[in-house]
Formats: C-alpha cells, structure tokens, sequence
C-alpha cells in the first residue's frame, strides 16, 4: 500500500499488483507467440497457465481520504471487474489490523474499516 497524495484536506492510498500481471502477461505472450513459431504446441498449455496468473493478480485498490467532504471515496479493480463506492466517515466505526498466518509461521497483516455492513479490507492480500 502506498500514499499517492496526502495534503491537509485529501488522502489517497493505493494497492496494486498491475505491474505483477503485466509480467505474467508478457510472459505468457512470449510463450504463445513460441508455441506458433516454432509449432510445438506443447508450450500453448503454460502460456494458459502463465495467463490465469495474470488475470488473478490483476488488482487495483484506491481510497480517497477527503476531510472536507468528510467522504471515503474507493475505486476497486478485480479479476477485471471494476467497483466504486463512497460512504461518510461516520459509517467507519474503527479502523483494524487484520491478521493471518503466514507460511513461515509468521503472521501478515492487512488493514481494514470497521462499518455496518462487515469489515471494508484496504487491499486483497496481506503482506
């Protein structure tokens, strides 16, 4: 997570894996265009392998702090489906760290908002 603007009335936060899914995505390109070329179509299974890794890492998170509006403003992309919200800072009833265990054993973390309607994450993943 990032801040990408923080002034005295607006902050705005950012979590994204695009560059991730555009690594996969060359990858799994080059792979494609190898499986034609060379004829060994072999290679065309791991390209569809490579791409599904694209598509899932495909995320983008962004939230909009606006003090003087006193508004949340979110813009969310997943799996290629595009969300947007807004809500007043009176519906945040706490802000959190979440956590989970991770594969070394060691917990990762994540933060998230407290409202009515359940716990709002800040990105998909903890880390």
């Amino acid at each position: 997570m990032t801040i990408q603007r923080n002034t005295e009335t607006v902050l705005v936060v950012q979590n994204s894996t695009l560059w991730l899914s555009a690594v996969f995505g060359v990858i799994g390109l080059g792979l494609l265009i190898a499986a034609f070329v060379s004829g060994d179509k072999r290679l065309a299974r791991p390209a569809l392998v490579v791409g599904i890794f694209a598509v899932l890492c495909l995320s983008k998170y962004t939230f909009v702090f606006d003090s003087t509006q006193r508004m949340i403003r979110w813009k969310t992309l997943r799996f290629g489906m595009r969300r947007a919200g807004a809500m007043p800072f009176d519906d945040v009833k706490d802000v959190v760290l979440q956590s989970e265990p991770g594969k070394s054993g060691r917990p990762t973390y994540r933060l998230a908002m407290l409202t009515a309607q359940g716990p709002m994450p800040l990105s998909n993943g903890y880390g």
